[in-house]
């Protein structure tokens, strides 16, 4: 706050987007999301969105969240949970 031009550090990222995170970046939703199976790139998409839209909007408040409730499983795969 208060700086000058001078004090601005610049940093590239290089992130190579997947057909699927270019799609998720190029929404202009007010409200996105990203779903897919592990390894799809989902963390990195919304890491980078995140980043991309704090550069854009400095002094503003965000918020990145995730379910934090127990997601409904077979009684069979909660008994075998358990057990571990």
């Amino acid at each position: 706050m208060g700086g000058t031009d001078a004090d601005v550090l610049e940093r590239g990222i290089i992130y190579d987007a997947l057909p699927s995170q270019k799609a998720f970046h190029a929404s202009d939703a007010r409200f996105k999301g990203f779903s897919g199976p592990i390894g799809c790139g989902k963390s990195q998409a919304l890491c980078q969105e995140a980043i991309r839209l704090s550069y854009l909007n400095p002094g503003r408040q965000g918020l990145i969240g995730a379910p934090t409730y127990e997601l409904p499983l077979s009684r069979g795969l909660r008994r075998s949970l358990r057990l571990s």
